[in-house]
């Protein structure tokens, strides 16, 4: 069978507008997931800091910190919250402390945040969602220094952030 030059050019601009329609997704793709992190940090991340922030400011008392307990401290202090009249930042999840994270193609993240008493640490970080609060929180994406740090957790996959006020 011979190729036509009809056929040929035919082939050729199928293959390149496939290629140019995979580019598309793909860009469409980092856009959503970008939107995504960006809507977490405004939406989630800022919300808290600023009730977190309040407390501090009011000089209420903070229940003492448990590392082996992260959810029922982070439960207490919503508590803490709810008595003193302050609104609970918004979560997608039933607890206002756990953040699912929803990726373009990919599978949901739950997100923990724990406060210490001195910083937000945040658990389950997708790696370029870290770096993306880290461009967001210090405007530049160097984990290991600034207001905002990130490390790589025990599972390998996930990223573990601290964001000190």
């Amino acid at each position: 069978m011979r190729i036509t030059p009809k056929f040929a050019d035919r082939g050729v601009h199928a293959a390149f507008y496939l290629v140019l329609a995979l580019l598309v997704v793909w860009a469409g793709g980092k856009a959503i997931d970008y939107a995504k992190d960006f809507g977490f940090y405004r939406d989630f991340l800022m919300p808290w800091e600023i009730r977190l922030l309040e407390m501090q400011h009011r000089s209420i008392p903070m229940p003492s910190f448990k590392r082996d307990q992260p959810m029922a401290h982070m439960a207490a202090i919503v508590n803490l919250m709810k008595r003193n009249g302050m609104p609970l930042p918004r979560s997608n999840t039933q607890h206002a402390f756990v953040y699912r994270l929803r990726r373009f193609g990919g599978e949901s993240k739950n997100i923990l945040l724990v406060f210490d008493g001195r910083r937000m640490v945040i658990y389950g970080l997708p790696g370029t969602t870290c770096q993306r609060l880290d461009r967001f929180v210090d405007g530049r994406a160097d984990m290991r220094g600034g207001n905002f740090t990130g490390r790589l957790s025990r599972d390998r996959r996930t990223f573990i952030g601290a964001w000190n006020f």
